[in-house]
């Protein structure tokens, strides 16, 4: 991490203390890159089940978590606007069942100005190509 650091254009810690770095344009949470991730269903014209995609993507990727999420709203300068855009992008880390339905919560950078927490029903609503999901970069993966 201590390469990453050198160019950084900031560095901040949530609460737990997990680091986060903005480098280049990129976000990295304890030195692993975060990838925003759009699976081909979600190009589709409808879209895909909330719920479906949380269980095809359990297991197979690591998420940040919602405290990141917080962190970047309470510290917009952290988000790579440039690379995310304007889009609501999924922490999975949020998912819960409340009343047997499912949700999650996106950051939404709809108004780049202003970041927020959206909290969905994911039995309601269909998750499209601007709702991407933020992931962990694994070791060895390409960017």
């Amino acid at each position: 991490m201590g390469a990453i650091t050198c160019c950084s254009i900031g560095r901040i810690t949530t609460p737990s203390g997990a680091g986060i770095i903005l480098h280049r344009g990129k976000l990295y949470v304890n030195g692993r890159k975060v990838r925003l991730f759009i699976t081909k269903e979600q190009r589709k014209k409808h879209g895909m089940d909330g719920a479906e995609l949380h269980t095809a993507l359990s297991g197979k990727f690591d998420f940040p978590s919602v405290e990141v999420m917080e962190t970047l709203i309470a510290n917009p300068r952290m988000i790579p606007m440039e690379s995310w855009g304007k889009r609501e992008i999924v922490f999975w880390d949020s998912f819960r069942v409340i009343g047997g339905r499912p949700y999650v919560r996106l950051l939404s950078l709809l108004n780049p100005e202003k970041p927020t927490s959206v909290m969905r029903c994911l039995a309601e609503w269909m998750l499209k190509e601007w709702h991407p999901s933020a992931i962990l970069k694994k070791d060895g993966d390409e960017d």
